[in-house]
């Protein structure tokens, strides 16, 4: 096992050597940039193997697997298993083991950030198992605070070899770009091969009026298109960053597969959070002339154009996908309703909030809505969510722990140099996920959470290898 993940690490590397000549970045790279995770003791080695890949694993499984939306799950008596859990229980000793073999070696600095984020985690599951009603709902609760804390700090301590920041960015891209192949097969049969028996019904598409929703390998097409909008950032990395045509060209259709797949999810908060990525990419492009300029804009001018083909080839089913009734009864009237009951349930809680994932329940119990087939059942807005289900006190610890990451990723973009490459698509990703979580509760879905925090601790990662940047090499790799 040891032998394959080298080799198929370094067909990785190889696969991504020609991106060291970064258009964005022209610094020197630095020390880190040639750092082999396989170097050390036999013990770092496997360790730091070990690690890497079941975080790989657990990534892709997470995106791969509708875990939220599957109701045919197995079952152990009453408890439902996850084969998502069976997954963060073959990650968690893996990360374990690289963390304690990195723990004389100062692999991750105590920050602030640290603390801040301890006593988030510890608040929220404190507060979510006191609210939790059955063993499902405590199973939830100490896995959200599990699935955080393994991928932050996972990513965190692996990704301080490049090799491994490689494969863990091309991770997030080939899942994307699977996910937008497999969506677009969805969209010309109209329906999910994969998934389409086994979703729950409330998310299914509405047949018979006009269009299709696809939710692809995510079961869902909220989900599906935020994971597209996390996914532009990466792609568009490799599509600067390759320095040979073929290979430029590949990342290009990869790129226009993205975004016809975020089209035929035909999610609003999606689309809006991409278009605000494009209006502020032409700013930045505007105002500091990057070298990448012409290629961005050759990209911009391709998906454009193939938008545009596209939605005047599936004109009515386009339109009804986005202006019919239906789609307005689905989206818009639903997070009208239960936004306009938000305020009135935060103060029946104001303090600590009703309990992680209580935001709904909460919401139908102390407006005392009648119950219905077609209720709303989610929030849809991150923020309110928040302040509802962690209350005025959680809703603080988690803005800290935001501003924090916010700081991080400004000081290693200042910085310039390799880190400020790596970094942007980071910093972008985890700024689209902020955004789009005014229309979709972005941070309770497994999905996209996962590749938020594996995008933070990716940053961690990165502030850790520039802060060592004095070091001798073989200092940097535990072990």
């Amino acid at each position: 096992m040891n032998q394959f993940s080298l080799v198929f690490a370094r067909t990785l590397t190889g696969f991504t050597s020609e991106m060291n000549d970064s258009p964005l970045n022209e610094a020197p790279e630095s020390p880190t940039a040639n750092m082999d995770f396989a170097a050390g003791g036999r013990e770092g080695r496997r360790s730091h193997m070990a690690a890497l890949w079941t975080l790989v694993l657990l990534v892709a499984g997470t995106i791969a697997y509708p875990d939220t939306f599957v109701y045919a799950a197995l079952r152990a008596g009453s408890l439902r298993i996850s084969p998502l859990g069976l997954l963060f229980a073959i990650a968690t000793p893996a990360v374990l083991w690289r963390l304690w073999i990195c723990r004389n070696r100062q692999a991750l600095s105590p920050q602030i950030i640290d603390l801040m984020l301890a006593v988030y985690i510890a608040f929220i599951t404190i507060r979510g198992m006191a609210a939790a009603s059955n063993a499902n709902q405590l199973g939830l609760v100490l896995a959200f605070a599990g699935y955080v804390l393994l991928v932050y700090y996972g990513s965190a301590v692996v990704g301080q070899a490049q090799r491994s920041l490689r494969i863990m960015f091309l991770t997030v891209v080939v899942m994307g770009v699977a996910a937008a192949a497999y969506g677009l097969i969805e969209f010309a049969l109209e329906r999910n091969i994969l998934y389409g028996e086994i979703i729950k019904e409330s998310v299914r598409p509405f047949p018979g009026e006009g269009y299709h929703r696809i939710g692809s390998l995510l079961g869902q097409p909220v989900v599906m298109g935020a994971f597209m909008v996390q996914t532009i950032p990466f792609v568009i990395y490799f599509f600067i960053r390759s320095s040979a045509a073929l290979t430029r060209f590949a990342w290009g259709a990869a790129a226009v597969a993205v975004f016809l797949a975020l089209i035929v999810t035909y999610s609003k908060g999606a689309w809006i959070t991409a278009a605000l990525l494009i209006v502020g990419g032409l700013a930045w492009m505007t105002l500091r002339r990057p070298p990448a300029t012409r290629r961005l804009i050759l990209l911009m001018g391709a998906v454009a154009l193939a938008a545009g083909m596209f939605t005047a080839s599936f004109y009515n089913t386009v339109h009804a996908g986005t202006l019919s009734k239906a789609r307005t009864s689905e989206s818009i009237s639903p997070r009208t309703y239960m936004w306009s009951k938000a305020p009135a349930t935060f103060m029946a809680n104001p303090l600590i909030g009703a309990g992680l994932w209580k935001g709904g329940s909460e919401i139908h119990r102390v407006s005392q809505a009648p119950d219905r087939p077609n209720r709303p059942i989610a929030i849809d807005n991150m923020y309110l969510t928040v302040l509802i289900e962690q209350g005025l006190f959680g809703a603080l610890l988690g803005a800290s722990v935001l501003v924090l990451f916010g700081i991080h990723v400004l000081k290693l973009l200042k910085k310039g140099g390799t880190q400020a490459g790596w970094a942007w698509p980071l910093a972008v990703c985890m700024l689209v996920t902020i955004v789009n979580g005014l229309t979709f509760d972005i941070l309770m879905v497994w999905p996209t959470m996962v590749v938020f925090w594996l995008a933070s601790g990716m940053v961690r990662a990165l502030g850790e290898t520039a802060r060592q940047a004095g070091q001798a090499l073989d200092s940097r790799v535990c072990g």
